[in-house]
């Protein structure tokens, strides 16, 4: 499609000069006597078939009557950058005539193979004989997940640093690589004032449009526009913990095997998304076997 385009451009640049010349000769053409230099500029005007043959025969001839016309520049300058304009205008259409079928990472694209793949109703379930069918929409999802991972991975080390990196060649992906947010260190604190630590940091995304922003195609009437700000804090944790404490007595009878000696410290900070059935209030609880030398705590990476 390329080369066809190319050969298009340049083939219409040719029919095109050679209906220029036909004007310009016609225009030209009298019954009145003229000099010799008319009569060459006519007949160069009839057999030449390209812009740069005509403008290098103008250019002779202009070298050739020089003395004989001093006028012979001044006459034949206007046909020179007329097929000068010709073919210098051609030229750069045919070296940009490959932008005609450049794709680039935007497009409305309709198909029923494209979207969110389908899951089965109950398919995360503590189902034991699952399907062959089942079992191979598990394996696309896990593939596709790990796969999603692993671009997602690449493409925040590539695009999201000061300094692009080796990867920075597919920081096209999106429609907008970069959000740019407007951020506060010296926020104020998003919870009681006596509960943080610091001042709260503070990003606001400012106001994205679906489209623009996201590279979701939808109509206008269909776009949405949002904004996140989020605000991160220290927080004293310790004025939210209730201390060192036993276990209370009714789980010890519920049949759950407890290491001795063992205590929990448990922080209050508002309830688990998920309920916690020994400590229904608590944010999160610790063990103190975490504490011990002979066990080596764990780290978040």
């Amino acid at each position: 499609m390329v080369a066809f385009v190319a050969l298009f451009v340049r083939l219409s640049g040719s029919h095109l000069w050679g209906t220029l010349r036909y004007i310009i000769h016609q225009f030209r053409a009298t019954p009145r006597s003229k000099d010799g230099l008319s009569h060459q500029v006519q007949v160069t005007l009839n057999n030449t078939s390209s812009d740069a043959n005509m403008l290098w025969d103008l250019i002779k001839l202009t070298w050739t009557w020089r003395r004989a016309s001093r006028s012979a520049l001044a006459r034949c300058l206007p046909l020179m950058m007329a097929a000068t304009f010709h073919m210098v205008a051609f030229a750069i259409a045919g070296i940009f005539s490959s932008k005609v079928t450049t794709v680039g990472d935007e497009a409305l694209v309709h198909s029923q193979y494209c979207g969110w793949m389908d899951e089965v109703p109950g398919l995360w379930q503590t189902e034991v004989n699952y399907t062959q069918s089942q079992i191979d929409i598990m394996n696309s999802l896990a593939v596709t997940a790990r796969w999603s991972y692993q671009k997602s991975s690449a493409y925040s080390h590539g695009c999201y640093r000061e300094q692009p990196g080796a990867l920075a060649s597919i920081c096209s992906t999106y429609s907008q690589p970069r959000i740019n947010s407007v951020t506060d260190s010296l926020a104020a604190c998003p919870f009681a004032s006596t509960a943080c630590e610091a001042n709260a940091f503070m990003l606001d995304s400012g106001h994205m449009d679906s489209a623009l922003q996201l590279g979701i195609n939808a109509q206008k009437s269909d776009r949405i526009s949002l904004r996140r700000v989020t605000s991160c804090a220290p927080i004293l944790v310790e004025k939210y913990s209730t201390g060192w404490q036993l276990i209370p007595d009714w789980v010890n009878t519920s049949g759950i095997t407890l290491l001795p000696n063992d205590t929990y410290m448990v922080y209050e900070m508002g309830p688990l998304t998920l309920a916690n059935l020994v400590y229904p209030n608590s944010t999160f609880v610790r063990s103190n076997y975490s504490q011990l030398e002979s066990y080596t705590p764990y780290y978040l990476l």
